[in-house]
């Protein structure tokens, strides 16, 4: 519960973009997924494509948009999900645990419901 006159606790809120390289900063180095990118078919660049808080600062939990598959012009976002990110205290170098799920609901028939992003995978904090 936030109210400007009375906050009942602080979150700190987080939006952005995500990327998954293959090979950093060798020659060979690939881009498998990247979110930031016109939105549909349109020239509109995404504002982000994931966004959500952490009140601990150890666990993260919020909306991630795959905007990695096929496009279908119907649902523009791509595939929506629940994203939960922990990081594990205490290991060096640090690690986080990525997981992002399918939220339950209704779907349209040709609605996308399969990711193309990881959805369970481990961070690890590098320099």
């Amino acid at each position: 519960y936030y109210s400007a006159e009375s906050p009942q606790f602080y979150a700190d809120q987080i939006q952005g973009h995500y990327k998954m390289i293959l090979n950093k900063d060798l020659p060979t180095e690939d881009i498998l997924y990247q979110s930031e990118k016109k939105m549909g078919l349109s020239t509109t660049d995404w504002a982000y494509a994931l966004f959500g808080r952490t009140i601990d600062g150890i666990i993260f939990g919020g909306r991630i948009f795959d905007t990695a598959g096929s496009l279908n012009v119907r649902y523009q976002t791509g595939v929506r999900g629940h994203l939960l990110m922990t990081i594990n205290q205490g290991t060096a170098p640090q690690t986080a645990i990525w997981k992002i799920i399918l939220p339950q609901g209704m779907y349209g028939d040709d609605e996308p419901q399969t990711f193309t992003i990881p959805t369970d995978i481990i961070l690890t904090k590098i320099n």
